[in-house]
């Protein structure tokens, strides 16, 4: 297998990879592993019991799975939603040793899967599930690995980006990364992030795929400084 053809792509939830950078990974590696971080979730537009909302996540990443040969690997871990935490990263307290499990547990599948090109969240929307998974990386042992693999930042939450949001630390992203857009299919990214019906309003759905027509990210040096994008 041609590594340089391998991606691993770090989504803080079930959708957040495909929503953000979808059309890039499906159109460019031949191999694609999605590690879902936070999986475990009761929040849904759906009118469902609590208890169905992680299985019905899972069922929407499987059928991704069969139909775009997307592969996901979930830690299976908590989101904020069953952890009780605010969603303002600037007020919420990190967890370091939630911060050291997750980042532990995705260097044992990078050192599995021997992938040439790293992809994780810039954590735009200022959500301390993004937060933490773009933080992992700043520990010792993976941001060591990481530096001798091709390693790319992409905006999750376009939105947020073109909205010209603030989030302390995207100065330091322009200045040392390079910023590049990719055009996407608009049916197909429709198609594709129209699988997430427990999350996604037909409104939501429109603005992600018709009124937001690309994929954003950076590319960046090795040794970058992940720390730079904290508060």
């Amino acid at each position: 297998m041609n590594n340089k053809n391998k991606i691993v792509v770090i989504s803080p939830h079930r959708d957040d990879a495909v929503i953000s950078i979808g059309s890039f990974i499906y159109d460019n590696f031949g191999v694609v592993t999605i590690i879902n971080i936070f999986t475990r979730s009761i929040g849904t537009i759906l009118d469902v019991p609590d208890n169905e909302v992680t299985r019905i996540r899972k069922s929407e990443d499987d059928f991704i799975s069969r139909n775009y040969s997307l592969r996901f690997i979930s830690l299976g871990l908590p989101d904020t939603s069953l952890r009780g935490v605010g969603w303002d990263d600037y007020n919420a307290k990190i967890d370091m040793t939630l911060l050291v499990k997750i980042s532990s547990q995705i260097y044992n599948i990078i050192i599995n899967e021997q992938p040439n090109n790293v992809f994780i969240p810039a954590a735009y929307g200022l959500h301390p599930d993004h937060y933490l998974s773009l933080l992992a990386f700043s520990h010792k042992p993976l941001f060591n690995l990481i530096s001798k693999i091709n390693f790319g930042i992409y905006c999750d939450q376009q939105y947020y980006y073109e909205g010209n949001a603030y989030h302390k630390g995207h100065d330091f992203l322009d200045r040392y990364g390079k910023l590049h857009s990719y055009k996407f299919n608009p049916d197909w990214k429709k198609k594709i992030v129209s699988v997430y019906k427990s999350q996604l309003s037909k409104e939501r759905i429109k603005l992600l795929t018709q009124t937001i027509t690309k994929e954003y990210f950076w590319t960046v040096p090795p040794g970058f400084f992940i720390e730079s994008l904290s508060r």
